[in-house]
């Protein structure tokens, strides 16, 4: 009986693994073209300029780019995050994405593997930290990519020995666009900040399966009790390593 209660342990603490990790998994936006503004935080402006300039680079040297914004990574870091959705959105080895999670602060550029050997990744991270961390780290994320992805289709261009024409696109943002408004961005952080704890009690997992980690621990301790107490039962009197009681002799000694 005893064997089988510690099979039954394991199997539960397996359960916990499998649990926690299902958790630890980061919610990631639905890709929505070439640019997906989970965060809300670029102008209509700027998506169109940027959707325009994404086809031209696709079509003159068949790479293609995608932009993410998001408020948060899940407590994952950036560049797992941004791994991570390069292999859920199956970008191809000639893509690249860049991804900014504005709630943290923090961007990523992330290419295939063909992407990487045209651009190398010592040059991509010069064009970040050259245009666009400036702008990015001040909350101007418009100005950021207007000022990243040309210098981006630029190195391109180079890379693959093709002219790629964005004439047009990207420039200086229209006056009439509505100015950035630090305390309404800041709410929304809050706010933001609100939901990733409220998620953390309830799961997708959860959900889905009706499984909980607080569930699954409670589980476990009931087990322990109810087959601790049997155990006791079966050996006899607490304290007495032998299994003898008080009107028997035990070799080994029982007070």
């Amino acid at each position: 009986m005893y064997k089988k209660f510690q099979l039954l342990l394991i199997a539960l603490l397996a359960l916990v693994l499998v649990c926690t990790s299902a958790m630890a998994e980061p919610r990631y936006p639905e890709k929505q073209g070439s640019v997906t503004d989970a965060a809300a935080v670029l102008s209509a402006s700027t998506v169109s300029d940027l959707n325009k300039a994404a086809a031209k680079l696709e079509k003159a040297v068949d790479a293609d780019l995608y932009i993410v914004t998001v408020d948060f990574l899940d407590g994952h870091t950036v560049k797992t995050y941004g791994e991570g959705l390069q292999e859920k959105w199956d970008l191809g080895d000639k893509d690249v994405l860049l991804l900014l999670a504005v709630g943290e602060d923090q961007f990523g550029l992330y290419g295939g593997r063909d992407f990487d050997r045209k651009v190398a990744p010592s040059t991509q991270q010069k064009l970040l930290s050259a245009h666009l961390q400036a702008p990015f780290m001040a909350q101007d994320y418009d100005g950021a990519l207007r000022a990243f992805i040309p210098a981006l289709i630029t190195e391109c261009a180079k890379a693959w020995k093709e002219d790629i024409d964005i004439g047009g696109l990207l420039g200086a943002p229209e006056a009439s666009l509505t100015p950035f408004n630090a305390e309404a961005w800041l709410q929304r952080r809050v706010e933001q900040r609100t939901e990733t704890r409220t998620v953390h009690h309830v799961t997708d997992e959860d959900e889905d399966t009706g499984i909980s980690l607080g569930k699954v621990i409670l589980t476990i301790f009931l087990l322990t009790v109810i087959f601790g107490k049997k155990d006791r039962r079966r050996h006899g009197r607490p304290g007495c390593g032998c299994g003898c009681n008080n009107n028997s002799s035990c070799n080994y000694g029982c007070s």
